[in-house]
Order: structure tokens, then sequence, then C-alpha cells
């Protein structure tokens, strides 16, 4: 009967070691899952923050071609009102070209303020179309 006692104990601590043991192997498994999901949200977190420079990068390109695109414009202006100025006589059209043309430098001249800086260029370009249409 003792000896059996003793088998019994025995058998106890062997079915709790292996629990033990299998209770170490899921934990060792789960902490290896969460190093790996914590690798990836940090690698994540790397990529949104190129992506999020690179969006700045593109904006800041994007308003220097629009402020680029914008004094080509003028300067475009600029030269059809000089050439209006040399012709000795004015006609109706002329005139009104003129006036079109120092209406869009007055325009190009005012401060811009982001708000309406993008309306700016819509207006530049209608009034641009405006003046190829009488030049044509």
């Amino acid at each position: 009967m003792v000896i059996l006692k003793c088998k019994q104990g025995a058998v106890v601590e062997l079915r709790e070691k292996r629990k033990d043991e299998q209770m170490n192997a899921d934990r060792a498994k789960y902490l290896m899952e969460l190093k790996r999901q914590n690798e990836s949200l940090v690698e994540l977190q790397e990529t949104l923050r190129d992506i999020t420079s690179f969006s700045k990068t593109q904006q800041t390109t994007i308003t220097c071609l629009k402020d680029e695109l914008s004094a080509v414009r003028l300067m475009a202006a600029e030269t059809q009102l000089r050439q209006l100025n040399e012709l000795k006589t004015l006609t109706g059209e002329n005139k009104e070209l003129k006036e079109v043309l120092t209406a869009l430098i007055r325009q190009q001249q005012q401060p811009i303020t982001d708000k309406n800086h993008h309306g700016m260029y819509f207006n530049i370009s209608c009034l641009l179309v405006s003046v190829y249409m009488y030049v044509s």
C-alpha cells in the first residue's frame, strides 16, 4: 500500500511537471507572438513616418510649382501689357485687353492667404484664357 501511494504521488508530480512545462511552452509561444507583433508595429510606424514626410515634401513642391506658375503667368501678362503699350493706336479690343491684363497684374500683386490661394490660380487661368481669346 505504501508503494502504491508513492507511485501515485510520483504520477501526480509527473503530471504537474508536464502541466508546468506545457504552460511554460505556451507562455513562450505567446511571448514570441507578442514580440513579432511589436516588431511589425514598429515597422509600420516607421513606414507611416516616411509616408508623412514624403507627403509634406510633395505638398511643399506643389505649392512651389503653383507659385512658379503664378509668376510665369504674371510675367506673361506684364509682357503682353508692355507690347500693347508700345502700339501707337489702341483699338477697342486692345483697350479692353489692356484693362484685363492690368486687372490680372493687380490681382497677382495682392497678398495671397492660404484660404484663397487656390482660387487665385483659377481666376488667373480664366483671365489668361480671356486674354488669349482676344489676342487670337
